[in-house]
């Protein structure tokens, strides 16, 4: 597949991208909450790789692990998602929250803007996606096995760091941080290891003839979940909702990548 046929493609996902993230917008608007964003990402990937593996002629056996894969991941967070979304449909997630507070305009076009950004964001992280399933050499790259010998550990640990915070904030009084399990050693396991879940997708591309492209997707995934609406924006939150308990768990605790808890006098 050549460079304009895979931008054609390209295309195609962006278009999927924005009708699913036009849906989750229509939803926003009726029960203001935007975290439904969330959910239109999640399951958005899985919409994606289904059309990239249906229209490309890369080699079978490729796009089945490929497919398996991404659906594994986005439809597991994607669900976890959404049943953390209807529970609490009437108190939207502190992180969009912050962002309706801080904007002083017309929120729905505010929120039809960050959800086309975010449209915009998933196509070209999914790259290594269309890569993968567009190409058609038979038969595994060692990169290739070793991406998906590093997805099975990432997707399960991303999973154990989820499902101990839920249990924590149903056991704790507001304002409590968390330090159970892997979140004692990072203070966003969950980021770590979706940003190894990335890594994991580049690596899988990486054989195809255009697969140095790939690797922009786990680099532009680790700008955004350090510096815009992962670490940064969730510390903010934390801070100002959390106060001085934060702030020493902050200096205790490494910020992404899992490390041993330092000593704070």
């Amino acid at each position: 597949m050549t460079i304009p046929e895979l931008l054609i493609q390209l295309c195609y996902g962006l278009g999927i991208s924005c009708s699913i993230f036009f849906v989750a917008w229509l939803f926003t608007i009726r029960h203001r909450n935007a975290a439904l964003a969330d959910i239109a990402w999640s399951f958005g990937f899985t919409a994606i790789a289904i059309y990239y593996c249906s229209v490309c002629d890369g080699w079978l056996t490729r796009k089945i692990v490929l497919l398996t894969m991404i659906s594994v991941w986005s439809l597991r967070l994607g669900f976890y998602l959404l049943g953390r979304t209807i529970a609490s449909i009437d108190r939207e997630d502190t992180r969009y929250n912050h962002l309706r507070q801080r904007f002083r305009g017309p929120l729905p076009l505010y929120f039809l803007w960050i959800f086309f950004c975010q449209a915009l964001l998933q196509t070209a992280v999914s790259v290594p996606f269309l890569l993968s399933a567009a190409d058609p050499r038979p038969g595994f790259t060692p990169i290739e096995l070793a991406s998906v010998l590093l997805f099975v550990p990432s997707f399960l640990l991303e999973i154990v760091a989820d499902r101990q915070l839920a249990a924590f904030k149903r056991g704790s009084s507001g304002g409590a941080v968390c330090k159970a399990g892997l979140w004692r050693y990072s203070r966003h396991p969950n980021y770590f290891f979706e940003w190894l879940i990335w890594c994991s997708f580049a690596g899988y591309a990486s054989g195809a003839p255009e697969g140095p492209i790939a690797v922009a997707s786990p680099l532009i995934m680790l700008f955004m979940l350090l510096f815009v609406s992962g670490v940064r924006l969730s510390e903010e939150v934390s801070l100002k909702s959390r106060g001085e308990e934060y702030r020493r768990y902050q200096r205790e605790t490494s910020a992404f990548v899992p490390w041993f808890v330092r000593r704070v006098d």
